[in-house]
């Protein structure tokens, strides 16, 4: 039943007791009607009557808002005021202010902790707020030191609880690991499906926030009243399931109140004076003591939400009492948060069809939010290896992929089945002459070495240019102090080694592992120095008219010894003109002079000239010791060159 307003109130008062208003009179807190009591059962005259049917002003309308106790710094104005007799009135129904100094219920006790993460209840204003909770990607409330999803040496940095994160390889789940997670990350959960699953380490997921939108009685549903606060006639709303029922209320008296009513005898009707009281009316009176009759008795129970009761307002007209306001979703019951107040994560309160729900869209995509992703959390990506993970809840991002080799592969390349830490294309091999190439897609080898650019070196520590036999070295290049010869038997001395003369002086001199073993020599006929390698004997010391060297084509000869550069023009002495022991006899001229052949002018130009005139026989070239003419110019004659100077020659051969 709505409450009516004072004034009207007391124009349908007076118009009940037949009474024409006057359209001058006040129709505030403190107006009265003029009606005429005449013609009624006692006594003439007339007077002026407020809205409980007194004479004494009552200062406030009926049914005006109220306070307690008058202090409106304590009491909140949601009080009415009601007839308290006929002279006076009573403010009822009013609350007490919260610790905000607001009038609004709340959950909570200023600093009290509220949420997962250690929030207090704070005010907002003149309301209660409990600040929501910043959670970690992993779940957690302590800040990471890095984000779960970003790259590590060994793969991605994954959650391994609510406030720790570790590198792991990265796998094919949405979290990092590789059990294949249900529910995903990102899905709805807890009692009223406004939590989400967060990931729990890499193979496990979480339910966060598994408690929003619980009501007081761990249900999802609106409450008619807040558990603990008192409800009808001395009751306390009490949970019964997900719900509350008023629990102990005693039945209201028959005048609406909750006060047992005395016993009273009346000449005429026994009315209601006020909620907790009789008075005695006229006859025929109705319950609160005029004459008109009520819309509803006192005591019925009334209004839209509950917990209304019906009480007297004026001698002819009643109103609901304690009926609990609609809640801010237009609907009945306490709800469980305020609409625009932050829930959850990144979430608010908003009404939807008379309920208060946490802005959860019903179709959340795998990381949480409400965009299509454009990869699901867990699906492989990137060229080698990669896995999609959240980043936020609108968007996804491809993380522990790695490039392709050089080669073109995803795993790292080996050489020989050992890591390769250098890239295709250097040099390689021990003197750096091949080239490291792919051999497939996660294989390289060494390719084009010269293995002849090795060499083996010998210690040279006498300097000789001959090697130690024991001490060796492997290079590519020439090494200070080592040759690429060896055989030196007495790599301490200079004067021994395979070439050197063999002394008689108890040493090996010539490194043939003989000692003192002398020379074979040759008996030298003729003195040049070569043997033709007659009467060989050994001699430590080389006697005179011996040689060691052999090649002598002519022992009797001394002109003829390997060697020999001067040509002679009579035979050697044993027959022939080989001086040079070569096998082969060499002319000295063996060129004829052209002069006939050159057309005038005629030139002399020499035995080098090109082309053509040149010096040389007239006739024919002579054998090793004959002589014959020898044209030393050319001369003009007559229609050609001609043979000039001419003069016998012997022929010389080598």
């Amino acid at each position: 039943m709505r409450r009516r307003a004072s004034a009207i109130l007391a124009l349908a008062g007076a118009l009940a007791c037949g009474v024409e208003p006057d359209p001058s009179s006040d129709t505030g807190a403190d107006a009265a009607v003029q009606i005429d009591t005449g013609g009624g059962g006692g006594g003439g005259g007339g007077g002026t009557l407020n809205a409980c049917g007194g004479a004494t002003p009552l200062g406030h309308g009926v049914g005006d808002a109220c306070c307690s106790d008058n202090d409106c710094q304590r009491w909140c104005e949601d009080g009415r005021w009601v007839c308290d007799g006929a002279d006076a009135l009573r403010c009822v129904d009013s609350t007490a202010r919260n610790e905000c100094g607001g009038c609004g219920g709340s959950d909570g006790a200023l600093g009290a902790v509220c949420g997962p993460c250690g929030s207090t209840w704070e005010c907002d204003g003149d309301a209660l707020f409990c600040p929501p909770a910043e959670r970690n990607a992993c779940g957690g409330c302590v800040e990471l030191p890095v984000q779960p999803g970003f790259g590590c040496y060994d793969g991605i940095y994954t959650c391994s609880g609510p406030n720790e994160v570790v590198c792991r390889s990265s796998g094919g789940n949405g979290c990092g690991g590789l059990t294949p997670l249900d529910p995903a990350p990102g899905a709805s959960c807890g009692t009223c499906s406004l939590g989400r699953w967060v990931c729990d380490g890499t193979d496990a997921t979480e339910c966060v926030d598994a408690d929003l939108g619980v009501n007081a009685c761990g249900g999802c549903g609106t409450l008619r009243g807040l558990p603990g606060t008192g409800c009808g006639c001395g009751g306390t709303w009490t949970c019964d399931g997900s719900d509350v029922v008023c629990e102990g209320a005693a039945e209201p008296n028959r005048c609406g109140g909750c006060e047992p009513l005395d016993a009273l005898e009346c000449a005429g009707s026994v009315v209601c004076e006020t909620a907790d009281s009789l008075g005695c009316g006229a006859e025929g009176a109705n319950t609160c003591g005029g004459s008109v009759a009520l819309v509803a008795e006192p005591g019925e129970t009334c209004g839209d939400c509950e917990g209304g009761v019906v009480v007297c307002e004026t001698p002819d007209s009643v109103t609901c009492a304690g009926e609990a306001a609609r809640n801010a979703c237009g609907t009945c019951g306490v709800l469980p948060g305020r609409p625009g107040d932050v829930c959850g994560t990144e979430r608010r309160w908003e009404c939807r069809a008379g309920r208060l729900v946490c802005d959860a869209a019903p179709d959340r995509n795998r990381c949480g939010g409400e965009s299509r992703l454009a990869s699901d959390p867990g699906a492989s990506c990137g060229d080698c290896g990669g896995v999609t993970v959240c980043v936020s809840r609108e968007e996804t991002a491809c993380v522990g992929a790695r490039p392709r080799n050089e080669c073109g592969g995803c795993a790292s390349l080996t050489v020989a089945g050992v890591p390769f830490a250098d890239t295709p294309g250097a040099p390689c091999g021990l003197c750096d002459t091949g080239t490291y190439e792919c051999t497939s897609a996660e294989e390289v080898a060494c390719l084009g070495e010269d293995l002849d650019a090795l060499r083996l070196f010998y210690a040279d520590r006498d300097a000789d240019e001959w090697g130690s036999t024991t001490e060796t070295r492997l290079s590519c290049t020439p090494l200070f102090g080592y040759t690429r010869v060896t055989g030196d038997c007495a790599d301490l001395s200079f004067e021994r080694h395979p070439e050197a003369p063999e002394l008689c002086n108890g040493f090996d001199d010539d490194c043939d592992g003989v000692v003192d073993e002398g020379y074979l020599s040759y008996a030298d006929g003729d003195g040049d120095g070569y043997s033709s390698g007659t009467d060989p004997q050994t001699d430590c010391v080389v006697p005179e008219g011996r040689t060691r060297l052999l090649g002598d084509c002519d022992d009797t000869d001394d002109r003829a010894f390997p060697g020999q550069t001067i040509a002679f023009e009579t035979e050697r002495n044993s027959g022939g003109f080989d001086f040079d022991c070569d096998g082969v006899v060499t002319l000295s001229w063996d060129n004829l002079s052209s002069c006939t052949v050159q057309l005038p002018p005629c030139a002399d130009l020499g035995e080098e000239a090109t082309p053509v005139p040149r010096r040389g026989w007239t006739s024919r070239v002579p054998e090793c010791g004959r002589a014959a003419n020898y044209s030393q110019t050319c001369v003009d004659f007559g229609a050609g060159c001609v043979p000039g100077e001419i003069v016998v020659r012997t022929q010389t051969c080598l």
